[in-house]
């Protein structure tokens, strides 16, 4: 027998289990912090240990919390995705520990697909962006 979820507790639980497994974007140092209607905010807690050889964070680090705050906010709408493509540009390097603060949020929808923009900060200074379309699929409030 289902629950039928509310879109509040969706997004309860959704929080809860990404910052609680040990997957890879939380290997990542990342927490998702608020799910709502069309965007997600996070942060990841940058460790020397997410330096490439050059002393910058690596870019699959900035990719990976990127990818993931689109992904919740999608998921957020009680539909699961996989990602279609994804788009980032780089522009401010990050060269020490700190944090980063992470916004995505709805740019468009159809059907079967929708658009996220997600933005990564230091000290409110723009670090990265990306565009993240997915496709839609299952219903996540039927668990």
């Amino acid at each position: 027998m289902s629950t039928q979820l509310n879109l509040n507790e969706l997004r309860q639980r959704l929080i809860q289990k990404n910052n609680e497994m040990r997957w890879f974007g939380s290997l990542n140092g990342i927490v998702i912090t608020e799910i709502g209607d069309g965007y997600c905010r996070a942060y990841a807690d940058i460790t020397e240990d997410s330096f490439g050889p050059f002393g910058q964070v690596h870019s699959g680090v900035l990719c990976t919390l990127m990818d993931d705050l689109a992904a919740m906010a999608a998921a957020g709408t009680g539909r699961g995705s996989v990602t279609v493509n994804g788009k980032n540009d780089y522009f401010t390097p990050v060269t020490r520990p700190c944090r980063l603060e992470g916004i995505s949020q709805l740019e468009g929808e159809t059907g079967l697909t929708c658009t996220y923009h997600t933005a990564v900060y230091q000290d409110n200074v723009l670090v990265a962006s990306g565009t993240y379309t997915f496709y839609r699929m299952e219903d996540l409030t039927h668990r």
